[in-house]
């Protein structure tokens, strides 16, 4: 899992297509060099790569909680 998530990274980290959305103040402050991605488990473990520790406002990955939660 490490690897590929490297290989991911790697993959992908140079893409810069887009722009910050900027009609949310929030989102307005992020900063698109920030890329990183993080995989919990089931059994606990964490596989992490690139700046998966940065904060960031959460207004869009928010709806597949709520998505779930709602087929639940």
């Amino acid at each position: 899992i490490d690897e590929y998530l490297q290989q991911l990274h790697r993959g992908l980290a140079g893409v810069h297509d887009g722009r910050v959305a900027t009609y949310i103040p929030e989102l307005a402050k992020a900063d698109p060099a920030h890329f990183g991605i993080a995989i919990a488990t089931v059994d606990g473990r964490v596989y992490e790569v690139g700046e998966s520790r940065e904060r960031f406002t959460i207004q869009s990955i928010s709806k597949p909680f709520v998505y779930g939660m709602a087929l639940e």
